[in-house]
């Protein structure tokens, strides 16, 4: 469905046109009225018609006028003038103007018809280019978010070295504005927050999108890049870069102490973040220190932001990831005897005791 204005300085004439619109089953979503081009134009700017219907010859603002006011500021409207014998030279202009079509006055039915048609198809083809150069722009959108999640996966979860300069690229950054310093955050969605929020686990592709409409609009300082965990459903992972160390360094921990604090704040959620040290290169290094930070949780509690250059120089809990996994689940269904057997093994010791008082002794985090 179309919008229409009609503008001429004679209301029957106006009158006339409308009602050849109707006795021709003319579809149409809106028809205007103007006597002159002025007026025509504020309604213009107020509509938004997609048709113009216009006379040549009118007091105030004349036709050729208005078309050359809309074709600066709304290119979109497409016209159809009316015109006399004794006006061709202005139809000529018009038409020149990029103008679609012109009718010589008295207006014939049919060729009148015939020429709204002819601008309805114009703009029904138009629309559809429109809107495939949208998808294929989201569709490309989407390929390149994919490559990059699918990329920086296999970097993080793999133990051998990707060229450089071959991941860039192939994650669509140039070399020279990635810089060479990197810091990854692992963003991790507590289960607690299950019983915190509105939300259920059923909700997480909501709650992850939720999260990560918040982590794009927040404005950071340096180069950030935005991915799925393939590796663990509940997780999001914020790769930084740039080329000054202690810059991008200050940059991510302004940052996520932003988002951290935004999250739970409109999401109610409870997040537990684990950000790696500063590394000059692209490796599962810096994965391997954003979990270990990320793991703490196991003893301190979740719902907090972990940095892996606290803990370096400290006592780390390095589990395996397969036993790591096992522990959580038994935390979470308090089965003590499995959480002693895992500790047990993990320590070689009968430390896993001291560690099992010790883990007793908090509140116990709900993973």
């Amino acid at each position: 469905m179309y919008r229409i204005l009609i503008v001429d300085d004679e209301r029957l004439i106006r009158k006339g046109l409308i009602a050849k619109l109707a006795h021709n089953n003319v579809s149409c979503s809106w028809i205007g009225e103007a006597g002159n081009g002025k007026e025509a134009l504020e309604i213009i700017k107020a509509e938004s018609p997609d048709i113009v219907i216009t006379d040549i010859k009118m007091p105030v603002m004349d036709g050729i006028q208005l078309i050359r006011h809309c074709h600066e500021k709304f290119p979109d409207v497409k016209f159809l003038i009316m015109s006399g014998y004794a006006e061709f030279s202005y139809a000529e202009q018009a038409l020149n103007m990029g103008v679609s079509a012109y009718i010589l006055k008295p207006v014939d039915d049919e060729k009148f018809v015939k020429s709204i048609n002819k601008i309805m198809k114009e703009l029904s083809y138009s629309r559809n280019a429109s809107k495939n150069a949208r998808d294929v722009a989201v569709l490309e959108k989407d390929r390149d978010r994919l490559i990059r999640e699918r990329t920086l996966n296999q970097l993080f979860h793999s133990s051998g070295i990707i060229d450089r300069a071959k991941l860039l690229e192939k994650i669509g950054l140039e070399a020279g504005e990635a810089g060479c310093y990197y810091i990854l955050a692992i963003i991790h969605v507590d289960s607690s927050s299950y019983y915190q929020s509105p939300f259920n686990y059923d909700d997480l592709v909501l709650i992850k999108f939720s999260i990560k409409n918040i982590l794009e609009e927040i404005e950071c300082n340096c180069g950030k890049i935005i991915v799925d965990n393939q590796k663990d459903i509940n997780q999001v992972l914020i790769l930084f870069y740039g080329d000054d160390s202690r810059k991008i360094k200050t940059c991510c921990n302004n940052y996520i102490r932003n988002i951290y604090s935004k999250i739970r704040k409109h999401l109610h959620l409870s997040l537990t973040i684990g950000i790696s040290g500063v590394e000059d290169k692209l490796t599962s290094e810096i994965y391997r220190q954003a979990r270990l930070a990320y793991e703490q949780r196991l003893v301190l509690g979740g719902n907090q932001i972990f940095f892996y250059d606290k803990i370096a120089n400290s006592s780390l809990i390095n589990v395996p990831e397969h036993k790591f996994k096992l522990l959580q689940r038994c935390m979470e269904i308090s089965d003590f005897n499995g959480i002693k057997c895992i500790l047990d093994d993990i320590f070689l010791t009968g430390e896993g005791w001291i560690w099992l008082v010790f883990i007793f002794a908090l509140p116990i985090p709900r993973l």
